[in-house]
């Protein structure tokens, strides 16, 4: 039993995996182990929805965003910007998806242990920023819209988002 583990390399499959069921808040389990294991968290995050209506909430205060939702929606928006459906819609789905990803982010890194190895920094104030950049993108695509043949500057759109991120 002394010399087990020196035994114990040599007779192993070297596919061999081991996987283990653990409450991730067990004071038991070692940190060590969780930081260098892959992990999978099958509880429901309970704050997500919670999250996203705060944050949507939040930037529905926000000057700019009102018209164009009422564009994305097919309405005249009333802040005078001039701007085509399909940019407002796409606008919209970029900020749904910029709140969403917030949410995500704060709700895992809430789980501690089982969140993020490494603490990430991302808080409300970068996604106001993510969002207040959006908003002038779009107000500059409708200002050169009826110039161009692209409504949607789907390109810029993505490529500020992945900045962002």
């Amino acid at each position: 039993l002394q010399s087990a583990h020196e035994e114990t390399p040599k007779q192993m499959f070297a596919n061999f995996r081991l996987f283990l069921t653990a409450e991730f808040a067990d004071p038991g389990l070692p940190q060590l182990l969780l930081l260098l294991c892959f992990r999978i968290v099958l509880s429901e995050p309970q704050g997500l929805r919670a999250r996203v209506l705060r944050h949507l909430g939040r930037l529905r205060e926000q000057r700019g965003w009102d018209g164009i939702d009422a564009a994305a929606r097919g309405g005249a928006p009333d802040d005078g910007l001039a701007i085509c459906a399909p940019v407002a819609n796409g606008a919209m789905r970029q900020l749904h998806a910029l709140v969403v990803c917030q949410a995500a982010i704060s709700e895992r890194a809430s789980q501690k242990g089982a969140g993020f190895s490494v603490p990430f920094d991302f808080g409300e104030q970068d996604t106001d920023l993510s969002c207040t950049m959006l908003r002038v993108v779009v107000a500059a695509q409708a200002a050169r819209s009826a110039s161009t043949t692209e409504c949607v500057p789907w390109s810029e759109m993505t490529a500020l988002a992945g900045a962002a991120y």
